[in-house]
């Protein structure tokens, strides 16, 4: 997700948090009704082999607090693509993850 540093509506960002986590945790604890739930928008594009094993490799990929920041984790990821001349500067996380 992505969110202006500079201009943001924290409470909508709060709730879209919020939001993700209960459906995190739905689909953790229940994943069948979940999967069932999910390909029911369009079953005849999204009820097949490859997306089956996608939602089960996903499953444990999910963060079960989306909203909780890891400054280092961040500030080491900038790091690396710093390193690796992906990025031509260096930022730190605090300069642009909003602090909630």
């Amino acid at each position: 997700m992505v969110a202006n540093a500079k201009n943001y509506d924290k409470d909508a960002i709060r709730a879209f948090n919020k939001a993700l986590e209960q459906a995190t945790t739905y689909i953790v604890n229940h994943p069948q009704a979940a999967w069932r739930e999910f390909v029911a928008y369009a079953p005849d594009t999204l009820n097949n082999e490859l997306n089956k094993r996608a939602w089960k490799d996903t499953l444990t990929r999910f963060a079960l607090r989306p909203a909780a920041v890891d400054w280092q984790r961040y500030d080491d990821y900038a790091q690396f693509l710093y390193a690796h001349r992906v990025i031509a500067t260096l930022p730190k996380a605090r300069d642009y993850v909003p602090n909630l």
